[in-house]
């Protein structure tokens, strides 16, 4: 006879955990079932089972049911119809035929239709409905007649004779094991919400050893429920049955704890936001014959709880991606600081898209990016509510739509930090833009498709003029203009600076026989000062001003935007003079040794760019180079006035928004030098 081989037995996954786990319940359950088993988003019907529960458990350790409301289910009309037949046909099965041996097998031919992970959350209903009944009708009873006449038919009331530590026992075991049910229905959830194409082939032998050890957590589920709903029934039948809860919840944990350990091994959420990620760089950077951009839109912004996510807010209609289809689609993402000034600018450009045009080139999509991890308040909700009443275009419905897996990729691929941003996806669904908020502040609807070659010809197509710097935030400013009037615009926020200038630059004006037009700016800072500047400038009549700070907020915001479209196109001060104007005026707001500033421009012949301290000083030297006006423009003569001016000893900064990537090097826009950098953290609310 032959030795018995030394080879190590193996076995197929299934068989291992099945005699791991000898005791299977008596009832068979198929390996497999076909694609048409019924499946549907079940944590809804979950949440109210969880609620049922929850509350009788409550009431049976406190006395007393807890009034704080149920939430309103998201399950459809169609699926609550669906699915109630089968839950009462299983609830009357282990309420009326416990002890049937057939029974099993029966709720099985019930549940045959409907997926994995849907079975033990009907089963679980089944005796909800059951356990919340006989809460109900005890809570009732001492105060609704037919209450209590029920409770007498059900014999519920003889339960009070028994000790109240025999009662406590019996609701510990059927509360231990209702808990332990509802952990596995979780991780069960967890397990089968998991797209399977993610799996790679290095996950296939655990990813089945764990789809084995969910369906035999169904299996004991459902055959707990049995035991539940009989050990329910002995409490007033006094049947001599008895069930040995305390080893079925034994059993499930187990069984949950040998899931959970799969799961954490197998990285599901970690693996999940990666496959995502790598999905959606995919789709934003590869362009197909039948490419479209609801495939990547749907993944950013899926259906949940079969209902669409979007909300048309002028129509009030919910929709899905498909009404994005083939267009040009904005994504605004803010949280919930976006300011209202910033929308209405937002909203005048959207609306100019539609003027003389049967149909409007893109479409605007709202996603609310908020810390899952916090609580959402009511006043979170009214802010919410408020900023979308503020909104003509499209919206998620809510936030808690929007995956905290796509949020982590908004938030590593697009850099979004509170800062509002605008990704532009074109028909095909490729990424055009990662932030096209700047092109949007500067040029509008110009900026239209918002592809970076659209961005690099507006920059070639522009000029360094006061029209460009206004850009019709005062249309008087361009009638001025116009009509041949030098403009002169300046800012700071010291007062005595601003009397001062303004008095010696009209009286030098007047001299020369120059129409000039002075409007003061503010500053992008110290917003109280700049109200009380503009209080001053009016009472006294120094020049015109901004009397709505919106328009003050805009031009500072315009300029910031413009350094931040030069930097993504490389262009630095030594080699763009554009570029070094914009960053001598943004240095001349941030520092205080200035005073103030002053541009001074015509609609043609360039424009005059001077820090406080030294236009004073020149104008105040105008009688030096008055007879050079004679010959030249004003302009001009003014110009060369203030060149011959030595720059004094000077300290400047320069307080930039921050941008993705390293810090950029700055030159000193007055000498030249490399700008020391500082990490400057500020909360001004001034």
């Amino acid at each position: 006879m032959e030795a018995p081989s030394s080879a190590t037995t193996t076995f197929p996954l299934q068989t291992t955990y099945k005699m791991f786990h000898e005791s299977q319940p008596e009832m068979i359950i198929p390996d497999t079932f076909t694609s048409e088993d019924y499946n549907f988003n079940v944590k809804p019907l979950l949440e109210v089972v969880e609620n049922i529960l929850q509350h009788s458990i409550l009431n049976s350790s406190q006395g007393e049911y807890p009034h704080d409301g149920v939430k309103e289910s998201m399950m459809d009309d169609h699926t609550v119809r669906f699915v109630l037949c089968d839950i009462q046909k299983i609830g009357h099965e282990v309420l009326f035929n416990g002890e049937d041996e057939n029974m099993l097998n029966k709720i099985h031919d019930v549940l045959s239709k409907y997926a994995w992970g849907v079975k033990p959350v009907l089963a679980l209903a089944a005796f909800a409905m059951i356990y919340g009944n006989f809460w109900l009708t005890v809570q009732m009873h001492s105060t609704n007649p037919l209450a209590n006449s029920v409770t007498v038919l059900k014999g519920i009331l003889n339960i009070s004779n028994l000790s109240t530590t025999v009662l406590k026992s019996w609701f510990d075991n059927l509360h231990d094991a209702i808990k332990a049910m509802t952990d596995m229905i979780h991780s069960i959830l967890e397990f089968y919400d998991f797209p399977s194409e993610l799996i790679t082939s290095e996950d296939l032998h655990m990813h089945s050893e764990a789809e084995c050890i969910s369906r035999t957590g169904v299996n004991w589920i459902i055959k707990t429920v049995v035991a539940c709903a009989t050990h329910f029934n002995s409490l007033f039948s006094r049947s001599d049955q008895y069930w040995d809860l305390s080893s079925l919840a034994f059993k499930i944990g187990r069984i949950d704890t040998d899931l959970r350990e799969l799961l954490i091994l197998l990285r599901l959420e970690e693996k999940k936001c990666n496959q995502l990620h790598q999905l959606l760089l995919q789709l934003l950077g590869k362009e197909t014959a039948e490419a479209n951009n609801t495939k990547v839109l749907s993944i950013l912004i899926p259906f949940k709880d079969d209902k669409p996510p979007l909300i048309h807010v002028s129509t009030n209609t919910r929709v899905g991606v498909e009404a994005l289809r083939r267009k040009t689609v904005m994504l605004l993402l803010s949280d919930l600081d976006i300011t209202e000034e910033e929308l209405i600018i937002l909203k005048q450009v959207y609306n100019d898209a539609y003027l003389e045009k049967s149909e409007r080139p893109y479409e605007m999509v709202w996603l609310p990016i908020v810390d899952n991890s916090t609580e959402w308040t009511d006043a979170k909700q009214e802010r919410f509510n408020r900023l979308q009443s503020l909104m003509p275009w499209y919206s998620v419905h809510h936030p808690s739509l929007i995956d905290p897996n796509v949020i982590k990729f908004i938030k590593e691929q697009w850099y979004f930090d509170k800062k509002p941003l605008i990704v532009v996806l074109n028909p095909q669904g490729l990424l055009v833009c990662s932030n096209a908020m700047h092109m949007i502040w500067i040029w509008g609807i110009m900026s239209f498709p918002f592809s970076r070659k659209r961005e690099e010809d507006l920059w070639n197509e522009e000029k360094w003029t006061i029209e460009f710097l206004i850009d019709g935030i005062d249309q008087s400013i361009l009638t001025w203009l116009a009509g041949g009037k030098y403009i002169c615009l300046y800012g700071g926020d010291d007062i005595n600076w601003i009397r001062k200038f303004t008095s010696t630059m009209r009286e030098v004006a007047h001299e020369a026989q120059v129409p000039l037009e002075m409007v003061y700016v503010g500053t992008s800072k110290n917003k109280e000062q700049v109200k009380k500047n503009m209080s001053t400038i009016i009472i006294e009549k120094l020049s015109h001003c901004w009397q709505d700070p919106m328009s003050i907020w805009f031009f500072w915001l315009r300029l910031k935007s413009m350094w931040y479209s030069k930097i993504r196109h490389r262009q630095a001060v030594e080699n763009d003079a554009m570029m070094h104007e914009i960053v001598r005026m943004l240095t001349f707001d941030s520092s205080n040794e200035t005073n103030g500033w002053a541009v001074i421009g015509k609609r043609t012949g360039g424009m005059a760019l001077v820090p406080g301290w030294k236009i004073l000083e020149t104008l105040t030297k105008f009688d030096e180079w008055k007879d050079n006006v004679a010959g030249e423009t004003f302009l001009e003569a003014l110009i060369k006035a203030i060149g011959s001016n030595k720059i004094q000893e000077h300290c400047l900064k320069l307080v930039l928004p921050k941008i993705p990537g390293k810090m950029h090097e700055v030159s000193c826009s007055e000498c030249g030098n490399p700008m020391e950098k500082y990490i400057l953290y500020e909360c001004c609310d001034k």
